[in-house]
């Protein structure tokens, strides 16, 4: 299949604001020798982690275009029934892709390559008095991956159970922008971790529910991979796997009320601390902030 997408218009026309954005400046230190902090005195140290920024919509974009290709099988084996697995494949590549590119990822491409060094303004400290925080037209993403999932469902005197294991593989997920010399800079996302952003190799889910009579339960395990994230340049670190784990359970009355009490996050895993994102320490939009978590929820079905 082809797509294409227009920008939005408030990717085009959202008003500017001014905003301050927690950033770790490569070039703190003089930048030792990358291209983009070329100008940089070697005396000026980042003062604090939150700098200057102008958010908003950016006129100049223009639209993306994409080219998908997938590719996918569902087995139901005879020998087990109520059994079934699915696999598919795909691979995206979008050309001129419509990313908030973020004020971290800018102060690095502009460090490391020279590129878009124009969205960041210096004092003539070197300090940095504001950053262009907007959605740009990337040159190129690709995105290769697998999905499985294999589902189970068994009757029994017991109850009804069924069973679901699904499983994503990240195959590759590059982003490519052009240099100012013409050359192409190529940046694989696999595996890495970043401000509020974390591409683990695995993410995968598994759940079991099972019911009798008015009686039922559930039970869901959320599993995302290890990440290696990058807080200064060469510096690298590792950020460990995390599975959480979640239980409910609920009764349905015969007179059209129901009740379901639940813990998620049960063992109260807390978010893996993380060096690329200042000020709170971890991805928060990868990782469950808020620990432990117990909920109820009473239903009444009235019929009229």
């Amino acid at each position: 299949a082809e797509g294409f997408r227009a920008p939005s218009i408030l990717e085009l026309f959202e008003g500017l604001r001014q905003t301050s954005v927690p950033v770790s400046d490569p070039c703190s230190g003089g930048g030792a020798g990358l291209p983009g902090c070329a100008g940089v005195p070697a005396t000026y140290v980042q003062p604090t982690a939150n700098v200057p920024a102008t958010v908003g919509g950016n006129p100049d974009l223009q639209p993306e275009t994409s080219e998908n290709l997938s590719l996918g099988f569902v087995l139901t084996p005879t020998a087990l029934p109520g059994a079934s697995l699915t696999v598919d494949w795909f691979s995206i590549e979008i050309e001129d892709t419509i990313s908030a590119y973020g004020a971290q990822n800018l102060l690095d491409l502009c460090a490391s390559t020279g590129q878009r060094c124009g969205f960041i303004e210096r004092e003539s400290s070197g300090e940095i008095a504001n950053v262009a925080d907007g959605p740009i037209n990337l040159n190129n993403t690709k995105v290769e991956g697998v999905d499985i999932v294999a589902r189970y469902l068994l009757e029994a005197d017991s109850g009804t159970w069924s069973f679901m294991l699904s499983g994503a593989r990240l195959l590759d997920l590059e982003e490519r922008s052009t240099l100012p010399d013409g050359s192409e800079f190529v940046v694989d996302k696999v595996g890495t971790a970043a401000s509020r952003e974390a591409f683990p190799k695995w993410r995968a889910t598994f759940q079991t529910q099972w019911s009798k009579g008015a009686w039922s339960g559930s039970y869901k395990a959320r599993y995302i991979g290890d990440t290696v994230e990058e807080p200064s340049p060469g510096d690298f670190r590792k950020i460990r796997t995390v599975t959480y784990h979640d239980v409910a359970g609920g009764y349905d009355f015969d007179n059209g009320l129901s009740i379901r009490i639940g813990v998620d996050n049960v063992t109260d895993k807390q978010p893996p601390v993380s060096l690329t994102n200042l000020n709170i320490n971890f991805d928060i939009n990868t990782y469950d902030p808020v620990g432990r978590f117990f909920y109820g929820r009473l239903t009444w079905d009235l019929d009229l």
